[in-house]
């Protein structure tokens, strides 16, 4: 005997805890797939529970002992060993080679009789055919039965050698065969194949361990007609352990199940250096392997031209339901999933709900629809390391996606050291795509993306990977020479899921000579992009390197990319900060191209501390912005067009806002402050060899470059670390540029001992000009007077600018008479100016931009600090206080065709917008109206911005949500406005408020706006937001919506008329103080998993929307997070009975007005004389200091405070 013999007779392997072995009479416990017979799950090994009426386990020996889970053992059993040899002469006792029996049936009859003690069947070359019939009567029935504990080991070299017990499985090899007649000749098709038994091999029930070794397994022909005797059905309980080594799985067919082995249930699966080859599942899944929660191993295997054919092929080579998997040393090469089909997926391997470990493995030239290698989805982790994925193909004729792999997982998803090459898809992710359901989660590292294509000339995206998730990290990958032909994305297509606040992000990655449509390395939308280098890669249309949509990009390299538009990036909405770019080219935009296609505002695209050199295009080398933009502490040098190395050429576009940069050519058109013409002195920005976009440039800064301390801090935030990753401010200063040194001459012009870059940023010393040196020394310097004396530069006095649209004069906009006729001529002289600026603007009708500018629906009257607007002028006071609003109606119009355009049809963006503004920008006394939006904002757009707009009406806009005014950030003042008739498909019509903490809305009034949800004012993820002495009238969807996570008083406020509730809170705290919710239709307070206190208010008169009443239509929480209500007057009070509530009708002096209609503008909720509601208040209410109710009345008149937004008092006019 051999010593592997030895060591594999004396032991048996026990996979963990053994399972019990008691069997249930009856069960069995099948395959994946149908019965045995002609309808059964396999054509080669069924693992099938055939329970005998006398068929009991055999008792476990005095030496076997259980070991725990996960660990393995060797135990100690009696030896018997029974030998096959289709030479042997005759039937002999199977106890040596020289007595052997001729057929493997005999064998496992014999082993099968009790007391036999059977553990190892040594089987020699030779062809073997099943006898034994698992059904009556059926010849194809015909398998081979392992029972338990026993082991089938093959390729012994018989009695026709020397020495019967030399083993090579190469050289002698031992099938067994279905071919029950001996007659197959052609392929799986062939009508020879026809009689061929269902199976070769079954599992019997109850296996605890089990072996087979050295077996050609082949021929197995399960059939065309489901269904036969031979049934199988699931356990409830598992098997235990089954290895299968050095075995040939070969030319098995199955027609709606796996072609080759099938298991399930198993607790311990190994399958080692076992090939799987030309196995077929015709109208199934799984055409080599099939697994059904199952914990399995499978090493050193091989998996070749398997198939899985029919409408849904899953799973050339593998399909696995549920389950632990590992793959691992294993290649899987010129398996197929039906190929064209658009729901085939996993050209090798197809796993649902299984955790999936793939480890060293290598899968070439696999094809499906999607999923060319594998197809991995469910609520389970997957892990890939140390893999290979070689030309697999994936090519549905519609959505092929994942040349290599398709992911769709909940779970985490982790893809590590694998290089991916040459592989192809039709539409999406010529290697990757990973579409996760809600909360799928991928991280990816240290990966190689080469030569990977998308072939279709509509094809989507994703050259090397189409990802649409958000809980996602790639970092350290090398993306070269990817293609995604016609569509987005050579390298990577990035998209989030917009319901996940998580954002994609790559870092560390490279990628050189990528190619798409647009962005031939990467196309991003809402991502990050941090720390990566782009080189040579190409754009047939827009954004050579990336073509960015609300992303950012930090701290990376742009190298000789090209493009019509960008030739390094084409973006919208996103980011630039701490990023170098040198020798790109382009049309437009020869490093960067401010696309203005979906912006929200004009602003949104921004570059903070990049340096641009050397970069050219026909028009702007450096910048070309489609529409408005920000620069700020950045370098354009050396940047070309036909114009030369002009301003121009550095920068162009309409109002682009340039502050704190070194800009060749620097003219003053463009306004800004801070601004250099001075060469930056960088290292060596043509490299060595003298080409720009090459390997050797070096655009770091000089010991003595003016860009030193040159900068501002303020624009610093988010980006605190320099291009090489060093602290963004080393000397109290940031830099220009995207590199940040420690270096430059300390300056002490004022000689305070201290240095002036950091009396600067420490507010120290002043300097309203703004040119970084201290005032005093541009005083004394003489490059600035100082008349009167106050130690500040004349230049720095407040100025105030007119507008008037009919002026004749001079337009130098320093008087009425030579008043500027564009309001755009007045903001963009104030942006170049240092101090306060005041505009005011006379009566008459005004819109963003100019005729020779054209009337891009992008264009917007942009708020800058210290800027106050001011109209409602006739156009001839001397003084402000002598205007007029109402007389003299000035409006901003976002109608650029002369007539109102509410039809979704984007005119304008937004009409007035501001950008990260602090307190001391002002808009009052206008009339802002016409705009049309198909994104955020209509009539206002403010984003971390804090200024004050009062006096204004805000009216008859359309926006997608907030179609008023839209605000994200900050903290604004709105006083005395009113938002009226504006119309939202979304939330919002009238204002529509996200993360404005702290926004103060006073004495406003939102009246008959339109919107999905929250119709006249809607607030999210907000704290300390108040609005005070505020109507809300006549709006839907409902008069005001609080989104989760706001935090909301009202004060003195009205709701009235509002379709679907006054209020409607989900996820909400709210305080209602004095307030009137009454005569709404649906509802009046509607709460879910809120929390509400409101007192000295009332809940009058609102009703269902066929009119019923009740105390549910005037109050209703409906998720029970928590209402209560003190000290007020409810209708048909019940729940809320007590604590100082009143049931009694309240006597409004007129609640419908003279129209009869609830909720329009003469409504009247004053409070009659003998109303019930006097003096009825909390009789602990402390009015705040100067605290009034609706009308501006003190608030409390009488011996305690009344009930509701009106405090009795005198008779009151009508409407407020």
């Amino acid at each position: 005997m051999g010593r592997e013999d030895d060591m594999y007779d004396r032991t048996r392997i026990e996979w963990g805890a053994a399972p019990s072995r008691r069997y249930a009479r009856g069960r069995r416990i099948g395959c994946v797939g149908q019965a045995i017979g002609a309808g059964g799950p396999a054509g080669a090994i069924c693992l099938t529970m055939l329970i005998a009426a006398a068929a009991k386990a055999a008792p476990q020996s005095a030496t076997e002992t259980l070991v725990p889970a996960g660990q393995v053992q060797a135990i100690p059993v009696p030896l018997v060993a029974l030998h096959v040899d289709a030479a042997a002469p005759a039937e002999g006792d199977g106890r040596s080679w020289q007595t052997a029996f001729n057929t493997l049936q005999a064998a496992l009859d014999a082993a099968s009789q009790p007391g036999s003690g059977a553990r190892l069947i040594r089987v020699a070359q030779g062809t073997y055919r099943p006898t034994f019939q698992i059904t009556a009567n059926d010849p194809r029935s015909a398998t081979f039965l392992l029972r338990d504990g026993l082991a089938i080991r093959g390729g012994y070299a018989g009695l026709t050698h020397p020495n019967p017990s030399e083993r090579n499985v190469a050289a002698y090899p031992t099938i067994l065969t279905g071919d029950l007649a001996g007659n197959d000749t052609g392929g799986h098709y062939d009508p020879s194949r026809a009689e061929n038994a269902y199976r070769v091999i079954t599992i019997s029930d109850g296996l605890q361990n089990g072996r087979l070794d050295g077996l050609t397994i082949t021929r197995g022909y399960q059939g065309t007609v489901p269904g036969s005797a031979g049934a199988h059905d699931r356990s409830e309980r598992s098997l235990g352990s089954l290895a299968i080594a050095n075995c040939t799985i070969i030319e098995n067919w199955a027609y709606v199940s796996t072609g080759g082995l099938s298991f399930s249930d198993i607790a311990a699966l190994a399958i080692t250096n076992t090939r799987f080859v030309d196995n077929v599942s015709e109208n199934g899944y799984g055409g080599g392997l099939g697994l059904s929660r199952c914990n399995a191993v499978i090493e050193d295997c091989a998996f070749e031209r398997n198939e899985s054919n029919g409408y849904a092929g899953r799973g050339g080579a593998i399909v696995i339901f549920g389950g632990m998997v590992t793959l691992r040393n294993t290649t899987f090469t010129r398996n197929v999933a039906q190929a064209d089909r658009n729901d085939s997926d996993g050209g090798a391997v197809f796993a649902s709900g299984a955790e999936l470990t793939i480890n060293h493995c290598t899968f070439e030239d696999n094809l499906a629809g999607s999923g060319g290698a594998l197809y991995s989805y469910g609520d389970r982790n997957v892990t890939i390391t140390h893999s290979t994925f070689l030309g697999n193909s994936a090519n549905a004729d519609t959505w092929g996606s994942g040349g290599a792999c398709t992911l769709a997982p909940t779970a985490t998803t982790r893809i590590e050291d694998c290089a991916f090459i040459g592989n192809s898809a039709r539409d999406w992710g010529a290697a990757l795509s990973f579409h996760p359901w809600l909360t799928g989660a991928l991280r990816m590292e240290r990966c190689d993306f080469a030569g990977n294509s998308i072939v279709s000339a509509h094809g989507f995206g994703g050259g090397a990977a189409d990802i649409q998730a958000s809980d996602v990290v790639i970092s350290d990958c090398d993306f070269v020479l990817n293609t995604t032909n016609g569509g987005w994305g050579g390298g990577l297509y990035i998209r989030p899921l917009f319901h996940v606040d998580v954002t994609p992000t790559v870092t560390k990655c490279r990628f050189d000579d990528n190619s798409a449509k647009n962005g031939g390395a990467c196309r991003v939308i809402g991502g990050e992009v941090r720390s990566c280098f782009f080189a040579g890669n190409h754009a047939s249309l827009e954004g050579g390197a990336l073509s960015l949509e609300s992303a950012a990009v930090d701290r990376c390299v742009f190298v000789g990319n090209s493009a019509v538009y960008g030739g390094a990036i084409s973006a919208t909405e996103s980011r630039l900060m701490n990023s170098a770019f040198s020798g790109n080219t382009a049309s437009r935009g020869g490093a960067v191209f401010g696309d203005e296609f979906g912006a929200v505002d004009p602003a949104r695209l921004t570059l903070t501390s990049c340096t641009l050199a050397h970069n050219s295009a026909s028009s702007a080398g450096g910048v070309y912005l489609s529409t408005s933009g920000r620069i700020v502490n950045s370098i354009l040098w050396g940047n070309t067009d036909t114009t030369g190395a002009t301003e121009q050429a550095q920068v162009r576009g309409p109002s682009p806002e340039v502050s704190y940069c070194v800009l060749q050519g620097l003219s003053g058109a463009l306004g800004g402050e801070g601004n250099l013409d001075a060469d930056p002195l960088l290292a060596l920005s043509l490299g060595a060899d003298g080409v720009p976009g090459t390997l050797d440039d070096d655009l770091h800064l000089l010991p003595s470059s003016p860009c030193i301390n040159a900068g501002t801090n303020y624009f610093s935030s988010g980006a605190d670390a320099d291009l090489d990753g060093d602290p963004r401010i080393q000397n109290c200063r940031a830099d220009i540029g995207a590199d940040e040194t420690a270096g430059g001459s300390a300056s002490d012009c004022d000689l305070d001992g201290i240095d002036d870059a950091c009396a600067l940023a420490g507010g120290i010393a002043a300097d309203c000009n703004r040119n970084n040196t201290p005032d005093v020394c541009d005083i004394a310097a003489g490059t600035s007077m100082d008349a009167d004396g106050d130690a500040a530069p004349d230049e720095c006095r407040p100025l105030v600018l007119f507008v008037k649209s009919d002026a004749t004069g001079l337009e130098t906009g320093l008087s009425w008479q030579d008043a500027f006729t564009y309001l755009q001529d007045a903001l963009h002289l104030a942006y170049r100016r240092p101090s306060d600026v005041e505009i005011r603007v006379a009566a008459g009708t005004y819109w963003p931009g100019r005729p020779e500018s054209g009337t891009s629906h992008y264009f917007a009257f942009r708020l800058a600090d210290n800027i106050r607007l001011y109209g409602g002028f006739a156009g001839h006071e001397a003084d402000r206080e002598e205007r007029d609003p109402a007389a003299n109606p000035t409006v901003l119009s976002g109608d650029l065709s002369a007539g109102l355009a509410r039809t979704g049809v984007p005119t304008i963006g937004a009409i007035v917008w501001g950008f990260g503004l602090g307190e001391s920008a002002v808009v009052d006394g206008f009339t802002i109206e016409g705009a049309s939006n198909q994104s955020r904002g209509g009539g206002v757009y403010l984003e971390d911005s804090s200024p004050t707009i009062r006096n204004c009406r805000i009216a008859q806009n359309y926006g997608y949500e907030g179609a008023g005014a839209y605000i994200t950030g900050g903290h604004p003042v709105f006083e005395n406005c009113v938002f009226e008739l504006n119309e939202s498909p979304f939330y919002a019509a009238g204002l529509n408020a996200s993360q404005a903490h702290g926004l103060r809305v006073r004495s406003c009034d939102f009246i008959a706006n339109q919107g999905y949800i929250g119709g006249g004012a809607c607030v999210g993820v907000s704290r300390d937001v108040e609005f005070s002495r505020c109507r809300f009238l006549g709006n839907s969807d409902c008069g005001f919506y609080g989104d989760p996570e706001s935090e909301v008083r009202f004060r003195s406020c009205i709701f009235a008329g509002n379709l679907y509730g006054g209020i409607f809170l989900y996820g909400s705290n709210c305080e209602l103080d004095s307030c009137d919710i009454v005569m709404n239709a649906d509802v009046g307070l509607l709460a879910g998993d809120s929390t509400v206190a409101a007192r000295n208010s009332l809940f009058w008169g609102n009703r269902g929307l066929v009119g019923e009443a009740s105390e549910a239509i005037q109050i209703l929480d409906y998720t029970g997070g928590g209402i209560t209500v003190t000290f007020s007057c409810i209708e048909f009070l019940d729940l809320f009975a007590g604590g100082g509530n009143i049931d009694v009708d309240p006597l409004f002096v007129d609640a419908l007005g003279a129209d009869g209609v609830a909720g329009t503008a003469d409504d009247d909720f004053h409070l009659e004389p003998d109303s019930p509601c006097i003096d009825a208040g909390d009789p602990g209410f402390v009015p705040l200091p100067g605290e009034t109710d609706i009308d501006g009345d003190a608030r409390v008149a009488g011996a305690r405070v009344d009930i509701g937004a009106d405090e009795h008092s005198a008779p009151p006019a009508v409407g407020r």
